[in-house]
């Protein structure tokens, strides 16, 4: 056991439930069966939101953070500096979950102190600092902390390349719990608690279902998608897609599917805490627009058994073999996305096999306590750097 503390900054926890808010919550229940004595500071996206929650027994202070940008930005990045500053005694080693201005916040905070900062580099963080206007001098900034975590050896290539120091760099990669194994039973259970707790998700025993997990943020990205289902939907009447998550841009995307007549066969639930009901419950994951890598919930579906069909790219050619674990296809093809699952609802033995090489991919490179274990030796490591050269 250890008596490490640690502070995780990010912008978004929960109740907001996306990307990197699922590994980080992962992370923190993995580390705290380790001792690890873990904080939350994040943002409070609302003027009701509670400024300090106990999150499954961890503490979580939030920031008030206005909706808008520019100086009201300014103003939240000063506000959580000023709180680090304050509470920085009580912490070894802070993680920040991005490479942007809450990076650049907290690491000016703790400049000359004795208090380790680490990064996570997030999908779309060095885009970001080549285009936001104050990108270059964020990326200064946050070479200067002590460590930075990646998902891949592709991610570390790209910050080398962009000229950060390789010594900092550590490929640590999200980790996902073991999840039940796959049967009729566990399939008809799942189907069965999801329908009792929202009606919507309520189908037979042997009903198709596809499972979506992305934020609502960028509807025209989805169209595709919708475009297929109604598809497919008209090839297997009664088959379901489930579109979990939430965000700025829900209602846009409830008019696209309404538009197309889907209403009774798309269903957008919202945000789930824990996604094992709805992954036991489905057949197959659809990760349109993403990176597997970058996405604990499409690792989890992945632990859980389900055939991924996801864009044809080199990030997601590192984690999924076409036609052994999911199928890849070409970004925004409704044709090609088409064939992908009428391929997998047509071929159930074929879907079968990559649901178990699905699985046994993901338990194998993307354990949870592996993940945590490495996160916990680099900590440890840093913060014991840090004590010594005081």
């Amino acid at each position: 056991m250890t008596s490490l503390r640690l502070l995780i900054v990010t912008p978004r926890y929960w109740p907001l439930a996306d990307k990197t808010e699922r590994g980080l919550a992962t992370l923190v229940e993995a580390l705290h069966l380790q001792g690890v004595r873990s904080t939350i500071l994040t943002a409070a996206w609302g003027p009701d939101w509670p400024r300090h929650v106990i999150h499954r027994e961890i503490p979580v202070h939030r920031v008030p953070h206005p909706p808008q940008g520019g100086w009201h930005t300014l103003r939240f990045l000063r506000r959580i500096s000023r709180w680090l500053r304050d509470h920085r005694s009580q912490f070894d080693v802070v993680y920040v979950a991005n490479l942007r201005n809450e990076a650049y916040a907290i690491i000016g905070a703790l400049l000359r102190d004795q208090v380790s900062v680490v990064l996570r580099a997030g999908e779309h963080d060095m885009a970001w600092q080549q285009q936001a206007r104050f990108g270059r001098r964020v990326k200064v900034r946050c070479q200067q902390a002590d460590a930075i975590v990646v998902n891949s050896v592709r991610s570390a290539q790209a910050l080398v390349e962009a000229g950060y120091d390789r010594r900092r760099i550590h490929e640590i990669p999200w980790g996902v719990p073991v999840a039940q194994e796959r049967s009729s039973a566990a399939r008809i259970e799942a189907r069965q608690a999801l329908a009792a707790a929202n009606h919507d998700l309520a189908a037979g025993d042997v009903t198709p279902i596809a499972v979506c997990v992305t934020r609502l943020d960028n509807c025209s990205s989805l169209r595709p998608l919708v475009a297929t289902w109604k598809i497919i939907a008209a090839r297997w009447p009664g088959a379901k897609l489930w579109l979990i998550g939430d965000g700025p841009q829900r209602h846009d995307v409830y008019d696209v599917v309404v538009d197309h007549g889907l209403h009774r066969d798309l269903f957008m639930p919202g945000s789930f805490d824990e996604l094992g009901d709805v992954f036991q419950a489905a057949d197959l994951c659809i990760a349109i627009n993403q990176s597997v890598a970058d996405s604990p919930a499409l690792l989890q579906a992945m632990a859980a058994g389900l055939p991924i069909i996801a864009d044809e790219n080199d990030a997601n050619r590192d984690v999924l073999k076409d036609g052994v674990q999911g199928l890849l296809v070409p970004n925004q093809e409704v044709p090609a996305l088409t064939a992908a699952i009428s391929k997998l609802l047509e071929t159930p033995h074929l879907a079968a096999q990559m649901s178990a090489a699905s699985r046994l991919l993901a338990t194998e490179r993307h354990s949870l306590a592996a993940s945590a274990f490495r996160h916990l030796s680099l900590f440890e490591q840093l913060a014991t750097n840090k004590r010594n050269s005081a």
